[in-house]
């Protein structure tokens, strides 16, 4: 039974919650809690990240009872390795969709995660990184990357590692709203921070902030173009005369001089944060592949545009998915001029992961097409590429964790 988008609108609004200096919790897939004697497997784990290495091993990264598991599999997932814990004691990890342990590796199979601890006060948290350098045998003590250790918000990491092996990372944080509260000043909203490390993840570098006012808890999305370096696209709130700022979408590359482009346009005035982040791709002719969730004239839908000069200038927007089937959480890929969507859908039964392809870069797009379903909770969908072979990672409470190529 389809809802009424006026209903839907509500569901999402409650959802979001207030959130005038920090988010409120989201009923997130995969959420059901895991028994403390349960045993340890990616089965009854939570938002597992994955990634392939340069031999085409799977790796995952994932997270049950207070613990960040890694291992991997030498069979697109038939099979896994024993899981290896990250983190030698417990900590409270937050493991919800937009907040989820990265997993990713260098050319020469280091092994690097990252993850963000929770504090004891609430929507608090500190940036997590650890490596390993024996293949995955075992990881490094964690390190904390914020060098604000204040128990404020900083969470919601992104990473990417470079060609050289380099780090990257980016999160929202709180610190420039904590300190303008206590001198009386308005700010909207977290920061976007950034740090790297050109040493293998063995140190990172001072912590730099790159925008003020984003949203508080919508996950970024992190690409490196042609030259490795960082590009970053997150829903920002954008001011406006008077009443709530607009929470859009903007899209930065590290090292340029230029302030946030504005790539979205949909107006969602609204004091919460909707736990939706957006999506990124980039080609290799540097054009941006951008997607995202927004609500546009009381309407939720989901959006894709690109751009060819760093968000300058865009493409016109092509709304997908359609309100009625409560489509969220989109996610892209491109390889060699063809560009990949994937999205969750609901009909009221049975949720589903959708797909839809571009055979000119993002100019035109085929129709729809189901990639998989499930009854009950499930995670958000992502999109992996090896050699050539474009795969569905999905993660499910009633079928687990599936890796499905896609012809």
């Amino acid at each position: 039974m389809k809802r009424p988008r006026a209903v839907l609108f509500a569901v999402i609004f409650l959802l979001a919650g207030p959130a005038p200096g920090h988010a409120q919790p989201h009923a997130h897939a995969g959420h059901t809690p895991v028994a403390a004697d349960a045993p340890v497997s990616i089965a009854n784990g939570r938002v597992p990240s994955a990634a392939f290495d340069a031999r085409g091993r799977l790796w995952l990264a994932w997270v049950q009872n207070d613990h960040v598991y890694v291992n991997y599999s030498d069979d697109l997932g038939q099979r896994f390795s024993p899981p290896v814990a990250v983190n030698p004691e417990p900590e409270q990890i937050h493991d919800n969709g937009e907040a989820r342990p990265k997993v990713a590796l260098d050319r020469d199979g280091r092994v690097f995660v990252a993850y963000t601890r929770k504090l004891p006060k609430r929507f608090t948290g500190n940036i997590r990184f650890s490596r390993s350098l024996d293949g995955g045998r075992s990881f490094s003590r964690p390190l904390t990357v914020n060098d604000d250790r204040e128990m404020i918000s900083h969470r919601f990491v992104s990473m990417a590692v470079d060609a050289r092996g380099g780090v990257h990372l980016a999160w929202l944080d709180a610190r420039d709203a904590v300190a303008a509260a206590d001198s009386g000043r308005p700010y909207d909203g977290s920061a976007l921070y950034y740090s790297y490390s050109d040493d293998h993840g063995a140190a990172f570098q001072p912590n730099r902030k790159l925008a003020d006012t984003t949203c508080q808890c919508c996950r970024i999305a992190l690409a490196l173009d042609g030259t490795q370096r960082p590009v970053f696209f997150w829903r920002h709130i954008f001011a406006n005369a008077s009443g709530p700022g607009s929470r859009d979408h903007a899209l930065l590359r590290l090292g340029t001089d230029a302030a946030p482009q504005r790539i979205s346009h949909e107006n969602w005035r609204v004091e919460s944060c909707p736990h939706h982040g957006p999506a990124l791709a980039i080609g290799a002719d540097g054009r941006r592949h951008m997607a995202w969730f927004n609500i546009a004239a009381g309407a939720p839908g989901l959006y894709y545009a690109y751009s060819d000069d760093g968000g300058r200038t865009r493409s016109p927007v092509h709304p997908f998915g359609g309100a009625d089937s409560q489509a969220q959480h989109p996610h892209l890929l491109e390889r060699d001029g063809r560009v990949y969507l994937v999205w969750k859908a609901f009909d009221g039964r049975r949720t589903t992961v959708q797909l839809m392809r571009s055979s000119d870069g993002g100019a035109s797009w085929g129709a729809p097409e189901a990639l998989a379903a499930t009854s009950g909770e499930s995670d958000h969908p992502f999109l992996l590429q090896h050699d050539g072979q474009v795969y569905l990672s999905w993660h499910s409470a009633a079928d687990g964790y599936r890796l499905v190529a896609i012809p």
